[in-house]
Parts: structure tokens; C-alpha cells; sequence
């Protein structure tokens, strides 16, 4: 206005408080973000060492099939299946726990907006994601095992 006295706002908070209020949650949540990805590479990495662990207690079974004619798809395939099936009954078990722990949370935490079936199904697919690709040193070290030198007990 052009009487020279300062404009006034009709909204009770001061503009900069609203905008720290914003950047405080947009701070908030990159930093849960981060964190999120964090933990998803840690899950990520303990899975592809369990997995290369029980690679090398399969190590003799897998070098007599290659021995006996499997060719090195047929070993990927049989690792990353075996693979699969342990992370897709460690997803039920977690689902399971997820079901009996949600209602003990809505109870306790009134208002918990939690249980959201898009954000499982997100969760479970980022974590297959996170196993495939987690999987990828396993089945290539399968797949480069030396029948003879296995056999031979090297």
C-alpha cells in the first residue's frame, strides 16, 4: 500500500516461523530418508553374507552337479531360488509379527497412523529389489566354481 506503513498479516504466525516449521520437517524427513537408506544396504549386505555363507556349505554339492553336467545357469538358478525362498519366508515371518505388533501400537499410541498396506508392499518390494541385487556376488561365484578343484578338496 502505498501509505509507507508496513502491511500486516492476517495469518497469527509470522511468516519465518511458518517456514522453519516446514524446513524443519523437510529436514526431517531427508534425515529419516537417509537413515532409511542406510539400514536398507546394512539389510542388503547381512543378507548377501548369509547367502555367501551358505554358498560355501553347498560348495561340494554345487561342484558335483556342475561335475555331473549343470551348466552355470542351471547353478545360478538353483542359488538364487534357494536364495529367494529364505528371504521370502523371513517377509511372512515379518508380516506375521507386523500383524500382532500394529494393533499393540494403535492401542498405545492413539492417533498411530501405522498398518498402511501401500507402505508394506513398498517395503517388501524394496527389499526384494535389495536381494536381487544382493544376490549378484553369490550366483556369480557359483557360477565360477571349479567342479575338478572342488572335488579334489581344494
Amino acid at each position: 500500500n502505498g501509505s509507507g506503513s508496513p502491511r500486516r498479516s492476517r495469518s497469527p504466525w509470522p511468516v519465518w516461523w511458518v517456514a522453519a516449521a516446514v524446513a524443519s520437517d523437510r529436514v526431517a524427513a531427508w534425515t529419516l530418508s537417509g537413515f532409511s537408506l542406510v539400514s536398507l544396504l546394512l539389510a542388503a549386505g547381512g543378507i548377501a553374507a548369509v547367502l555367501l555363507v551358505e554358498l560355501s556349505r553347498r560348495r561340494r554339492e554345487l561342484g558335483i552337479r556342475m561335475a555331473l553336467g549343470a551348466t552355470a545357469a542351471e547353478i545360478g538358478r538353483t542359488v538364487a531360488a534357494a536364495s529367494l525362498r529364505l528371504v521370502l519366508s523371513g517377509l511372512a515371518v515379518g508380516a506375521a509379527a507386523a500383524g500382532v505388533v500394529v494393533p499393540l501400537i494403535r492401542a498405545s499410541v492413539p492417533g498411530a497412523s501405522i498398518g498402511d498396506p501401500v507402505v508394506y508392499g513398498a517395503g517388501a518390494t524394496a527389499l526384494i529389489v535389495a536381494v536381487a541385487v544382493a544376490l549378484i556376488p553369490p550366483v556369480r561365484r557359483a557360477t565360477a566354481l571349479d567342479p575338478a578343484r572342488i572335488l579334489r578338496g581344494d
